[in-house]
């Protein structure tokens, strides 16, 4: 319903570089998951219509993990947007 400013100034990655890291990972038959590719991005909107990495099964998904340091408390409000088709 409203934009809001993207946290790229914000985030940062495990080892503090600027961004986030994007994990595909694929399902085990033993019902566990494995990780196929691991990419550092540097911008919060993640497009998967123009590239998905080799090694990925009919079912996938994928994990994004960042850390938000902000300078000082005060409340805020995060927001995710979805859109896309699941295919079986």
């Amino acid at each position: 319903d409203r934009y809001l400013p993207p946290l790229e100034s914000l985030i940062k990655t495990d080892d503090g570089k600027q961004g986030w890291t994007c994990t595909f990972y694929a399902f085990t038959e033993d019902g566990g998951t494995k990780d196929v590719a691991s990419y550092d991005l540097t911008e919060t909107k993640v497009k998967l219509n123009d590239f998905i990495p080799k090694g990925l099964g009919e079912e996938w998904g994928i994990r994004l993990r960042g850390h938000v340091t902000v300078e000082r408390d005060m409340p805020f409000e995060f927001g995710l947007a979805v859109a896309g088709m699941w295919h079986r």
